[in-house]
Protein backbone atom coordinates (compact mmCIF):
# COMPACT_ATOMS: atom_id res chain seq x y z
CA UNK A 1 0.00 0.00 0.00
CA UNK A 2 1.19 3.48 -0.81
CA UNK A 3 -0.23 5.32 2.21
CA UNK A 4 -2.45 4.53 5.14
CA UNK A 5 -4.82 7.42 4.52
CA UNK A 6 -7.43 6.95 1.79
CA UNK A 7 -7.96 10.73 1.73
CA UNK A 8 -4.31 11.41 1.00
CA UNK A 9 -4.24 8.72 -1.67
CA UNK A 10 -7.32 10.21 -3.30
CA UNK A 11 -5.69 13.65 -3.42
CA UNK A 12 -2.50 12.17 -4.85
CA UNK A 13 -4.43 10.25 -7.50
CA UNK A 14 -6.50 13.31 -8.39
CA UNK A 15 -3.27 15.28 -8.85
CA UNK A 16 -2.13 12.53 -11.23
CA UNK A 17 -5.22 13.04 -13.37
CA UNK A 18 -7.02 9.92 -12.19
CA UNK A 19 -10.79 9.82 -12.48
CA UNK A 20 -12.99 9.47 -9.40
CA UNK A 21 -13.85 5.94 -10.58
CA UNK A 22 -10.20 4.93 -10.80
CA UNK A 23 -9.56 6.46 -7.38
CA UNK A 24 -12.42 4.48 -5.83
CA UNK A 25 -11.17 1.29 -7.44
CA UNK A 26 -7.64 2.01 -6.19
CA UNK A 27 -8.96 2.51 -2.67
CA UNK A 28 -10.95 -0.72 -2.89
CA UNK A 29 -7.79 -2.58 -3.87
CA UNK A 30 -6.03 -0.93 -0.93
CA UNK A 31 -8.64 -2.25 1.48
CA UNK A 32 -8.49 -5.67 -0.17
CA UNK A 33 -4.67 -5.65 -0.04
CA UNK A 34 -4.27 -6.09 -3.80
CA UNK A 35 -1.08 -4.19 -4.67
CA UNK A 36 -0.78 -5.89 -8.08
CA UNK A 37 -4.18 -4.53 -9.07
CA UNK A 38 -3.18 -1.09 -7.80
CA UNK A 39 -0.05 -1.20 -9.95
CA UNK A 40 -2.09 -2.28 -12.96
CA UNK A 41 -4.38 0.73 -12.53
CA UNK A 42 -1.47 3.15 -12.12
CA UNK A 43 0.38 1.77 -15.15
CA UNK A 44 -2.77 2.08 -17.25
CA UNK A 45 -3.15 5.71 -16.13
CA UNK A 46 0.49 6.41 -16.94
CA UNK A 47 0.10 4.94 -20.42
CA UNK A 48 -2.93 7.13 -21.02
CA UNK A 49 -1.07 10.25 -19.92
CA UNK A 50 1.92 9.36 -22.11
CA UNK A 51 -0.35 8.78 -25.12
CA UNK A 52 -1.89 12.22 -24.57
CA UNK A 53 1.56 13.75 -24.20
CA UNK A 54 2.74 12.23 -27.48
CA UNK A 55 -0.37 13.41 -29.29
CA UNK A 56 0.12 16.94 -27.94
CA UNK A 57 3.80 16.87 -28.94
CA UNK A 58 2.88 15.96 -32.52
CA UNK A 59 0.39 18.83 -32.61
CA UNK A 60 3.02 21.25 -31.29
CA UNK A 61 5.48 20.04 -33.92
CA UNK A 62 2.92 20.72 -36.65
CA UNK A 63 2.22 24.18 -35.27
CA UNK A 64 5.93 24.95 -35.08
CA UNK A 65 6.31 23.92 -38.72
CA UNK A 66 3.52 26.25 -39.82
CA UNK A 67 4.94 29.13 -37.75
CA UNK A 68 8.42 28.62 -39.26
CA UNK A 69 6.97 28.59 -42.79
CA UNK A 70 5.05 31.81 -42.14
CA UNK A 71 8.06 33.49 -40.59
CA UNK A 72 10.20 32.52 -43.58
CA UNK A 73 7.69 34.09 -45.94
CA UNK A 74 7.90 37.47 -44.21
Amino acid sequence: MIKDSFETSAIDLENCGCSPQLTKRFQLYTRENKPHEQLRLLKKQRKSLMDNLHTAQKQIDCLDYIVRKLEQSL
